[in-house]
């Protein structure tokens, strides 16, 4: 019984690995000026799940049929990085001109606050674009999922101000998934998915575009 049965599983499993969603925008190239609706720098992004006590690399969990963990998603760049990139690319592909912040302009978190520090050779007012991550994961075993929940702010790179908030938040389902079988590759591709979504659906409203409209006037 137990023979008929393990070829069904994988079976079951492989179609649940092939269902996973993957990540729409990659390696998007920098947006022509002519084109750009603004411009902004991007990050950093502050890890603070479980109250700053994380791996900030782990990224998930591949979990057994009683939820115990199997193994870990990663990111050896860390979350921080992880989130950089794929906000970097939903701006581009939403026309906006964007990049990592220069090594001349620090932007620390300090009393709640975003602070900004520059030395003298920094001459840009391009605003920025900071988040604090509360949730950011993608686990499968008997259920499979992505959640995202992100604090973003646009901030002045004078001054710090608050020139815009919002959040970016996610949450996808994929039904039966196939534990520690499941690609690591894959499930990244699926938390990236649903960052880019969730950024490109504040970048490419009308609130968010005028605000980078008027500051890059």
């Amino acid at each position: 019984m137990r023979l008929k049965i393990f070829p069904l599983f994988l079976f079951f499993i492989f179609i649940a690995g092939c269902a996973t969603p993957t990540a729409r925008l990659s390696n998007i190239p920098q947006v022509a000026d002519k084109l750009a609706i603004g411009k902004i720098y991007v990050g950093p992004f502050l890890d603070i799940r479980k109250g700053g006590n994380v791996d900030t690399t782990i990224l998930g969990t591949k979990r057994g049929g009683y939820g115990n963990p199997l193994g870990r998603v990663r990111d050896e760049r860390g979350a921080d990085e992880f989130v950089r990139e794929h906000v970097i690319n939903a701006a581009r592909a939403s026309l906006i001109f964007a990049d990592r912040k220069p090594d001349n302009l620090a932007v620390k978190r300090q009393n709640n606050k975003w602070v900004i520090e520059t030395d003298k050779t920094y001459q840009d007012n391009r605003s920025i674009l900071v988040g604090i991550i509360n949730q950011l994961l993608v686990e499968t075993g008997y259920s499979r999922g992505t959640v995202l929940d992100i604090d973003l702010e646009l901030i002045g790179s004078k001054n710090g101000e608050t020139l815009w908030s919002s959040k970016l938040l996610g949450n996808e389902t994929g039904g039966m998934g196939g534990g520690i079988f499941e690609d690591v590759d894959k499930l990244k591709n699926w938390l990236a998915k649903t960052l880019q979504d969730a950024a490109l659906n504040k970048f490419t409203s009308q609130e968010f575009q005028n605000v980078i409209n008027i500051r890059s006037e």
